[in-house]
């Protein structure tokens, strides 16, 4: 709705000035204010950059439109949408979103959080046809942003994204056409900018750059190590020992349990497929209570003791802040489901202390 009337009656009064006066110099009459200020007529499209000029703002000011949502407005927006998204399920959902993003089309930054939003609720969807339509929604707006956007931080993080979109899709290949290469043996940008940093002999602001970068670093390594074990030929029970020691060496448990959580999850599926349901246990009963601890201290990135400058760092870059971009329902769920929906661990938790745990675990969440 334009609130242009709102507009002048503020200005006009901001200049002090009396409707006679806005009607002399618009070359209209007095009755012509008034009603542009109380809603009963609009100015002529052709005198609207004349009242912008006089008023000293834009057009789209004086008419009330504002291509862009603050950061602030899409974090509620996607908070909104979390919150709903159990009871409304995902189509609806999915209405909402694009109704948002035809109204701010050249909102880049809305168009790369609902893109993150369909990404990591698209298992929602009621089927995989329904799941392969969201993610091409999904992955279009990323490539809108990619083309479109100026702000360079942005573009990356949206081709990071449209790269996971088009893999989630099946397209690997598609996937790493648009990747840089990463083939070439360099120093890396991130060693580049902390020794520039290092020059500058600010220590304080050099050692908040340090830790985000190795923070960043080490949770890439632990999924590319992930990755590495997920090989046929891979040693994986070397390579999650690599795992776990970065995990107790870096205390990730208290910074970004979601990371080890998923760890577990994937270790217990192996040890499973393998056939050792003892350590297979062991990992579903870490999982399970660290999900339980979770309870109070939530799955949200922190900083710790050593890394005691990343909090600053979370807040100004991830649109939640520190919380996770699902709700700790949502995760919960997932976990239980991931369980619950392979036969192969059928076994493992219908007895004993996993079964134990698993019922408090739905108590706690009231699940």
């Amino acid at each position: 709705m334009l609130k242009i009337g709102e507009t002048i009656l503020q200005k006009r009064k901001e200049r002090g000035i009396t409707q006679e006066e806005l009607a002399e110099f618009m070359m209209v009459t007095k009755a012509s204010v008034s009603k542009w200020e109380t809603g009963q007529s609009y100015p002529d499209i052709l005198l609207l950059p004349k009242l912008a000029t006089f008023f000293n703002i834009s057009v789209d000011e004086l008419i009330g439109y504002d291509p862009d949502l603050s950061s602030s407005q899409i974090q509620k927006f996607y908070i909104d949408l979390e919150n709903r998204i159990l009871d409304a399920g995902m189509d609806s959902i999915l209405k909402d979103i694009k109704i948002k993003i035809k109204q701010y089309y050249s909102c880049f930054e809305l168009l790369y959080y609902m893109a993150l939003f369909i990404l990591n609720h698209c298992d929602l969807a009621t089927d995989d046809v329904k799941k392969e339509e969201y993610l091409e929604y999904a992955n279009n707006i990323l490539k809108r942003v990619c083309v479109e956007s100026k702000d360079p931080l942005l573009k990356d993080q949206s081709l990071s994204l449209r790269a996971a979109c088009l893999i989630s899709l099946g397209k690997p290949e598609e996937a790493l056409t648009i990747l840089p290469s990463s083939d070439m043996l360099s120093i890396s940008k991130d060693c580049l900018v902390a020794s520039a940093y290092l020059k500058t002999k600010k220590e304080n602001e050099v050692d908040k750059k340090l830790q985000v970068m190795i923070y960043k670093n080490i949770t890439d390594l632990i999924t590319l190590l992930m990755m590495k074990s997920s090989l046929h030929d891979d040693d994986w029970v070397k390579t999650s020992e690599r795992v776990e020691d970065l995990i107790e060496t870096f205390n990730l448990i208290e910074i970004n349990v979601s990371i080890v959580l998923n760890f577990y999850l994937s270790l217990a599926t192996r040890y499973v497929d393998d056939n050792n349901l003892k350590l297979a246990g062991k990992y579903v009963e870490k999982l399970l209570n660290l999900i339980v601890g979770s309870k109070e201290k939530s799955f949200k990135i922190r900083g710790d003791e050593y890394f005691n400058q990343i909090d600053d760092w979370l807040d100004e870059n991830l649109l939640l802040s520190t919380n996770p971009n699902r709700s700790d329902d949502m995760i919960v769920r997932f976990y239980l489901e991931a369980m619950a929906n392979n036969e192969s661990f059928k076994r493992i938790i219908s007895e004993g202390k996993v079964k134990f745990l698993i019922d408090k675990v739905k108590e706690i969440y009231s699940l």
